[in-house]
């Protein structure tokens, strides 16, 4: 509990440094980053990364794995959108 503490607390200092010179855009884009190595090394780690689908469990994977890329790349392809759903 107390490293996901330090961990918050670093991430906040870290997030309000990269505010003060960067965009939004990029900061949350490096914080991305940075975040992805973390969960892959910690995926690494602990042996996660060696996970093999069988044929049964492939083609479900990727379904979702391309309805998950068809959202991210058309789902705000209108900006307005998001916008008003941040100011509600």
């Amino acid at each position: 509990m107390c490293a996901s503490l330090a961990g918050f607390a670093v991430n906040d200092a870290m997030l309000n440094l990269l505010f003060e010179t960067l965009p939004v855009s990029q900061t949350l884009f490096l914080r991305g980053l940075v975040a992805s190595a973390l969960l892959v090394g910690a995926a690494w780690w602990f042996g996660a990364l060696s996970f093999r689908p069988t044929r049964r469990e492939a083609g479900p994977l990727v379904l979702r794995a391309l309805g998950e890329l068809g959202v991210t790349a058309f789902g705000s392809l209108d900006q307005n959108a998001d916008a008003e759903v941040v100011l509600q």
